[in-house]
């Protein structure tokens, strides 16, 4: 079954994008409080991770296209150009 869930969520690259949950809902945040995850890029040339940023009140979400998921913006972050030293 998630075989098939899968390819129907594969995008024209190949790629699939997941939802990644980074908090909950009721999770208490404190003021300057991080949540990281470690990521890296695609390729050598990528130039930049663009985020897009999803909330939705599902526990068990997995994609972005998914009912209740809401998008709430992008995050551009420049990644820095190692061979240019």
């Amino acid at each position: 079954m998630e075989r098939r869930r899968s390819n129907r969520k594969r995008r024209p690259s190949g790629r699939i994008h997941k939802f990644l949950n980074l908090t909950q809902r009721g999770t208490v945040v404190e003021i300057n409080q991080e949540f990281t995850l470690m990521i890296f890029p695609i390729s050598p040339t990528q130039g930049a991770f663009d985020f897009l940023i999803y909330y939705t009140a599902n526990y068990s979400a997995q994609y972005i296209d998914e009912d209740g998921m809401e998008k709430f913006g992008n995050l551009l972050i420049s990644l820095p150009n190692v061979h240019s030293g």
